[in-house]
């Protein structure tokens, strides 16, 4: 399921092309991390299932080029035995509003954060309020 961008269309309307950095491999993401720390990141996955990053306080709509997404929120790593690993991932995103649940990548992976993931639901005018949090 595609997210189509609910937020302030004034925050749309400054989007000036897709601001995020796709990572289609172990090397994209190993030089995104070597430019910056500034964890955890602002972070899309995009109709074709390409993940896109962005620094944290960038808007996702930004982030995504104002396309709709299959999954939005902020994402952090941790190295895990000579790679990197999700250690924290969210769906906190009030601009496209994903569903609450295990965001991808994880969910089509299979695999677990190692750290509880933090989920919301948005209400239909928009807004956040917060769901709760889990493992998987």
């Amino acid at each position: 399921m595609a997210y189509e961008y609910v937020g302030p269309e004034e925050i749309a309307r400054r989007v000036d092309g897709v601001v995020g950095r796709p990572v289609r491999s172990p090397a994209d993401l190993d030089q995104w991390l070597a430019e910056r720390r500034d964890e955890p990141f602002t972070f899309v996955v995009d109709a074709g299932g390409t993940l896109l990053l962005a620094p944290r306080r960038s808007e996702h709509v930004a982030c995504a080029g104002a396309r709709p997404v299959l999954a939005a929120g902020e994402i952090a790593f941790a190295a895990d035995g000579g790679r990197w690993a999700a250690n924290e991932i969210t769906n906190q995103s009030t601009g496209y509003c994903p569903d609450a649940g295990p965001p991808w990548p994880l969910r089509s992976t299979g695999r677990r954060c190692r750290t509880p993931a933090v989920s919301q639901r948005c209400s239909s005018s928009g807004t956040a309020r917060p769901a709760g949090s889990s493992t998987w």
